[in-house]
């Protein structure tokens, strides 16, 4: 059987096919991602839906539930809930809210927020969840979530105080190797807020912390199928090679719901994960008539 994958990343607030700022309609949204995500579920059961992160800042609907109307359940919430996310990595823009936001929002959300290498300077455990495993049709589908570590280079310590953040290459190693042991899982996907090219900003592959080390841990991590990324708003879809020689799809899906990956996993006679994927446009899939009559109300 096969195992499809949607992703969303750096949806960025792109909730309605709606820009407040022109007053026209637009042909990417969440409820464009819903319409695919109904259409992939009509022909089959084995559909996981992930997003990378940076959905909480972006548009005016979005800041309205930051730091307007803080008593409803968050809008961005319901909506995740409503396309029934399995799981999200954090964005940097979503620790640019604040404790206040992302720590309540957090709580108004069905899915488990994932960071491994962002660690409660209290406990030394991750802050957020750092792998979940989701099932499908007897297969145990591994996702470790990474987030870029260069947040303290950008933002003031109060948005992120009782955090650290770990190089992701290291992160990366020791929570494969927890994962493999503990749960056996049938295929490994990393979902990881950050970049694809590691040299931006002049860094080299061994400068600690590097901004965009997706493609070093593709590249440096045994254990990885596939590895879904984002934060620099590219297009990707490429293969890489693990240090053992195992193909690693990298797979990058833009920005603003404009475009979802969809990352297919298949399984051989002797069990072994083989990936494909591809990046699919959503000007022409259309909006959600069901998610949009939904949230009218």
């Amino acid at each position: 059987q096969t195992i499809n994958v949607i992703y969303t990343t750096d949806v960025h607030g792109s909730i309605f096919p709606y820009d407040f700022t022109t007053g026209k309609e637009l042909d990417n949204s969440l409820s464009h991602v819903c319409r695919f995500v109904e259409s992939v579920r009509d022909t089959s059961d084995n559909v996981i839906v992930l997003d990378n992160g940076d959905f909480l800042q972006g548009t005016p609907a979005s800041y309205y539930y930051n730091f307007v109307d803080t008593r409803s359940r968050h809008l961005e919430a319901q909506v995740y809930n409503y396309i029934g996310v399995d799981a999200l990595t954090v964005g940097n823009h979503d620790i640019e809210t604040g404790h206040d936001v992302y720590d309540r929002v957090r709580k108004d959300m069905n899915m488990p927020w994932l960071a491994a290498n962002v660690i409660d300077t209290k406990s030394g455990d991750p802050y957020f969840q750092p792998y979940t495993i989701v099932e499908r049709s007897g297969k145990r589908i591994a996702i470790i979530g990474l987030l870029t570590p260069n947040i303290p280079n950008w933002l003031s310590e109060h948005l992120w105080q009782g955090m650290a953040f770990e190089d992701m290459v290291e992160s990366a190693a020791k929570w494969v190797k927890i994962v493999r042991e503990k749960e056996k899982p049938d295929a490994i996907i990393g979902l990881f807020h950050s970049g694809y090219d590691y040299t931006y900003g002049g860094n080299l592959a061994d400068t600690p912390k590097n901004e965009n080390a997706s493609v070093l841990v593709a590249e440096r991590v045994d254990g990885f199928d596939a590895i879904l990324i984002g934060h620099d708003h590219g297009l990707h879809n490429v293969t890489h090679k693990s240090p053992s020689g195992h193909d690693v799809v990298v797979l990058d899906a833009g920005t603003a719901a404009r475009n979802v990956g969809l990352l297919s996993i298949g399984f051989g006679k002797d069990g072994r994960p083989t990936c494909s994927a591809k990046l699919v446009p959503l000007k022409g899939v259309g909006k959600s008539e069901k998610f949009d009559q939904y949230f009218a109300r």
